[in-house]
């Protein structure tokens, strides 16, 4: 069988090096085989038989990821990682918190030095979330997960960043980059989570920096946590 193949659009050269051949049978109750042929003098060769291990090798040859990837040192923080997604999470933490937000009385606090709560992060093709976690122990599938008392943080979970930036990768190796984005920016405007304080976002803040800069508790309050029912599990599942 004599095969030719021009592309008009392209000013590349090609050569056809292989083939693949779908097979089926009517009075089979299988879907059908396929196999993947190499090519010589423009004629199909035997092949053997298109297994996964041959599929991912077609897609990643299509793609230009036919390279072979370095090994990547994981971080021992990362809970977990996939295609552009990477979660992990945070030890509580005595830092910065930094605000730019139209009330006064947080601007005048910005830079203040804060317990922050335990933190569990989940980037997904550059969208980020961030959970607070109970107590400061690794998490397991049932850790349960909560909404925190911070602005640009909705109440579901996904943290509004700074606009314009050019944001790290989603994958391990980038996590530190994730968290400075998190701790190093400026909290701006409110999201749900100003609904979980009585008495209003500002007074919590307010209070809570005076109350680490004469003593800095161990741990965040608790009381200022909502409960989400989401346990860390739940995220594996999800399929978005």
């Amino acid at each position: 069988m004599q095969l030719k193949c021009e592309l008009a659009d392209s000013k590349a050269s090609y050569e056809l090096e292989m083939a693949v051949l779908i097979y089926s049978n009517k009075s089979a109750k299988v879907s059908g085989v396929a196999s993947v042929n190499p090519i010589k003098d423009g004629k199909i060769m035997p092949g053997r038989p298109l297994d996964g291990s041959a599929l991912n090798q077609i897609i990643n040859d299509l793609s230009g990821n036919n390279k072979r990837k370095r090994l990547e040192f994981i971080p021992e923080r990362v809970l977990a990682q996939g295609n552009k997604a990477v979660m992990w999470w945070s030890p509580s933490r005595v830092a910065p918190i930094w605000f730019k937000a139209r009330e006064d009385k947080l601007n005048a606090i910005s830079g203040a030095m804060v317990r922050y709560p335990s933190i569990l992060f989940r980037v997904i093709d550059g969208r980020m979330c961030a959970w607070a976690l109970y107590g400061n122990n690794r998490p397991v599938g049932t850790s349960m997960l909560f909404q925190m008392p911070f602005y640009n943080c909705s109440g579901d979970g996904w943290v509004c960043l700074p606009q314009g930036i050019k944001l790290p990768a989603s994958e391990p190796g980038a996590i530190a980059d994730w968290e400075k984005l998190f701790y190093d920016s400026n909290f701006s405007h409110a999201g749900m989570g100003v609904a979980i304080i009585k008495g209003g976002h500002a007074k919590f803040w307010t209070r809570y920096a005076n109350q680490c800069k004469h003593k800095m508790p161990k741990r965040f309050p608790a009381e200022f946590l909502l409960s989400t029912n989401i346990k860390l599990e739940d995220l594996l599942n999800e399929e978005k």
